[in-house]
């Protein structure tokens, strides 16, 4: 597991408070001492998502348009890691597309997101008694494999999120499962 974290391309710089291009990797700040170590990145436009290993999930970034930062509002930047806002039980995987993350318990029985069609803070968005085995999140929806047999994905419309999980695609035999997506 890493203890430290590094970031290039575009980015956030702390010193002159302003978006640059930074061509090699540069060290991440942490807003607070995490006392714990990283285990898993994901990135977004212009944030990146960060979860420890004490099931915390930490952001940064500069765009929070949309709420895709997590920290309740579309005006705060996160110049350094950043826990996200809200009460949350704890996480165990994070995936992010452009503008939404989503973050599934440890668990494994709840889906929770934020940034774009969901809020600007992290909330429930899929809970049940089956199993969520994989969960993925790209630019226009949102899939979940559950029990390892039924995929099911939320898609975006103009407003932001439909309202209903949608049955993508179910396996008839019941030796076969769905390993990753």
């Amino acid at each position: 597991m890493a203890t430290h974290l590094y970031q290039w391309g575009i980015i956030h710089d702390p010193q002159t408070n302003k978006r640059i291009k930074c061509n090699v990797p540069m060290r991440m700040a942490a807003a607070q001492r995490t006392d714990g170590s990283y285990v898993q990145v994901t990135c977004g436009t212009n944030f990146t998502v960060v979860l420890d290993s004490k099931h915390r999930v930490l952001i940064i970034g500069d765009e929070p348009k949309g709420g895709r930062l997590g920290l309740g509002d579309e005006k705060t930047i996160a110049p350094s890691l950043t826990p996200i806002k809200g009460r949350l039980p704890p996480v165990g995987y994070i995936a992010s597309g452009p503008s939404t993350t989503i973050l599934l318990t440890v668990d494994r029985r709840e889906l929770w997101g934020f940034g774009k069609g969901i809020d600007s803070v992290a909330q429930c968005i899929l809970a049940g008694d089956e199993l969520i085995t994989h969960c993925t999140c790209g630019e226009s929806s949102i899939i979940v494999v559950l029990a390892g047999r039924l995929i099911k994905e939320r898609r975006f419309n103009r407003d932001g999120f439909t309202t209903d999980w949608l049955t993508v695609h179910q396996l008839s035999d019941s030796n076969d499962s769905i390993r990753q997506i």
